[in-house]
């Protein structure tokens, strides 16, 4: 007697679909945020490891910490590949910290002649930009503290192309183009000046102006505090001012609307720091900066001051207050710090708050 086989029915096909569909409906969410929470403890790992180097390098220079941390590793970074050409820059001309060991000069087409005794290349060009002899950045990078700064778990090896070396082919504007070391996998600071972090990308990522869209995940945020009290903004004004550029552009700090006072300056010492690292862009993390109010040349809530509110240090954002006195309370808008590091044991400010 011959037995057909049966197979299954369109019917139980359908319904053992359905219940595969459901149990990966309820599997992937978790999935997802195990592996965003993988990646934001590998962020917390690699800041604890950049604080290392920041207090190594205070141990070497009797307590005394960097003036500004770049990212990146020493061909490629913010200060490298800021102005070495137009059509790579970042920001605006003249946007670098003033406090760059290798910033002698800047010629009138806004390049530097890098000319510190220990560098043998000479002028950084794009035919040399990534070649040995021809490497900067900052403290930590090249006094070689950090040969390069932590990879960033969030960027994958096509970064290469956005912040590496393969992004100084492509003509068009890229946020942050070839400052994420060779690899631009490297992790670098966003908010370059020491305060003003750019969260997102201004006006090219297609939103309404209003609408929160944080775009630089698993980045990092530096912000040195002074001894003579006196805020970042105005040290860095002071710098910038005394500093000889042939082109001077524009000085940062004041384009984003800080007021700042470098007559109260009287030394340069950095007794303290602030250090910060990102999460996923659904982490919305702590409530603890400013939104800088929108400027005529980026979106509503791409940047924030820099300034915490559990620090007693003035505010120059703070047009509310004629003494710029420090904000206390939240502002209701996402951060996206995930982790708040400071210096072991800062220095007691003295002077003018």
């Amino acid at each position: 007697m011959l037995r057909t086989k049966k197979g299954f029915t369109l019917i139980e096909l359908l319904v053992v679909i359905v219940i595969i569909g459901i149990l990966v409906a309820i599997a992937l969410p978790n999935f997802i945020k195990i592996k965003t929470k993988a990646r934001e403890a590998e962020i917390k790992q690699n800041l604890h490891a950049i604080q290392l180097a920041i207090e190594r390098y205070a141990t070497d220079t009797e307590g005394q910490y960097p003036f500004f941390l770049y990212g990146g590793d020493v061909y490629f970074n913010i200060g490298t590949i800021k102005y070495f050409n137009d059509w790579v820059e970042v920001g605006f001309a003249g946007a670098k910290c003033p406090f760059d060991l290798f910033n002698a000069t800047w010629n009138s087409e806004r390049e530097h002649t890098y000319t510190h005794s220990s560098v043998t290349g000479g002028r950084l060009s794009q035919g040399t930009c990534g070649t040995r002899g021809y490497e900067y950045g900052d403290t930590l990078a090249y006094e070689g503290y950090m040969s390069s700064y932590p990879n960033n778990p969030f960027l994958t090896k096509k970064a290469i192309n956005i912040h590496g070396e393969e992004s100084l082919q492509w003509g068009d504007w890229i946020p942050w183009r070839g400052c994420g070391g060779r690899s631009g996998q490297s992790m670098f600071n966003i908010g370059w000046a020491g305060e003003g972090p750019s969260l997102m990308a201004y006006d090219i990522d297609g939103e309404a102006d209003d609408v929160i869209k944080f775009e630089f995940p698993g980045q990092f945020y530096y912000h040195p505090r002074y001894s003579d009290g006196a805020c970042n903004a105005d040290h860095f004004t002071a710098q910038f001012n005394s500093v000889v550029i042939q082109n001077p552009g524009t000085n940062q700090v004041q384009g984003l609307g800080a007021v700042t006072r470098p007559d109260l300056v009287w030394s340069h010492d950095v007794a303290g720091y602030d250090l910060l690292g990102y999460g996923d862009p659904k982490t919305e993390g702590m409530d603890i900066d400013y939104a800088i109010p929108p400027r005529s040349w980026y979106k509503d809530y791409a940047k924030r001051t820099g300034y915490l509110n559990n620090v007693p240090e003035p505010n120059p954002y703070n047009t509310a207050s004629s003494l710029r006195e420090p904000r206390r309370t939240p502002d209701g808008i996402p951060d996206y710090y995930i982790i708040y590091l400071s210096s072991s044991q800062d220095a007691k400010p003295e002077g003018v708050i």
